[in-house]
């Protein structure tokens, strides 16, 4: 089928020569819809569903999330969620060069990292302090903290850390990004802690040692969960298997 030769969108260069070859296929389908919606329309700013993306990427929903979380993850992007809103996306451009602001890429490409503030109330939604054009501050949501608390005090300390704590403003962004990227309520994410540590028969409480991981395994636990499926012989024994094999991972450093 031949294209209409005057209906373009302008891609950045720099996104094809510098950050394609790293992305997914999935994450690169993202960034172009992305684009038309924003410079394609001469928009900075648009708001976009996940069944939009769906259905110009022909991606599932679990498919969309995950690559917007990627191009958030390396900065390509800034996502504003708003709950009960669809999302705003906006290309993440410096406005001195016209170009994507470089972050840390899987390559090792050096960038100016992004620090999260201490010590400052929050609101529930997520906000961004701006202090230069190519630098922003996360203040992570009081929901998100409490939460990162939470997971923290369950898991065993000694044994996990050899009395070296975590980061955990790094656990709390994990837990915002869950939130914010992923969709998840605050309050389911609290009910899958306490059914990990409380309730779960399988041993998940073994694999789960960080919020990172929480947000990893996050959709198979929450499917698990009895109040989602009835749990039928052969379903426990996926389970069994599954569990055991990503315990197996873990105590032997390769997860």
């Amino acid at each position: 089928m031949a294209l209409k030769k005057d209906n373009h969108t302008k891609i950045s260069n720099e996104f094809i020569e510098d950050h394609m070859h790293l992305l997914s296929g999935a994450a690169v389908k993202i960034f172009i819809i992305i684009s038309r919606k924003t410079t394609g329309w001469h928009k900075e700013t648009d708001s976009i569903s996940l069944s939009q993306m769906q259905n110009l990427s022909g991606l599932s929903k679990k498919q969309v999330i995950k690559a917007v979380n990627e191009l958030d993850k390396i900065g390509l992007i800034k996502v504003d969620k708003v709950v009960g809103k669809t999302s705003d996306y906006t290309l993440n451009y410096t406005s001195e060069e016209n170009t994507l602001v470089k972050k840390v890429h899987q390559s090792g490409v050096e960038s100016t990292p992004v620090e999260p503030l201490t010590g400052v109330e929050s609101t529930p939604t997520k906000e961004i302090v701006k202090e230069t054009t190519t630098k922003e501050i996360l203040i992570t949501p009081a929901e998100a903290k409490a939460l990162t608390q939470k997971l923290f005090d369950y898991i065993p300390k000694p044994t996990r850390w050899n009395c070296k704590p975590p980061d955990l403003n790094k656990w709390s962004e994990e837990i915002e990004r869950l939130h914010r990227i992923d969709g998840v309520s605050y309050a389911l994410i609290d009910q899958v802690i306490d059914y990990i540590f409380k309730y779960d028969r399988w041993k998940w409480k073994e694999i789960i040692q960080s919020a990172a991981g929480l947000r990893k395994h996050f959709d198979v636990i929450e499917k698990r969960m009895p109040k989602n499926r009835a749990g039928t012989a052969e379903e426990m024994q996926s389970d069994v298997d599954y569990y055991n094999a990503k315990i197996k991972e873990m105590r032997n450093g390769t997860r």
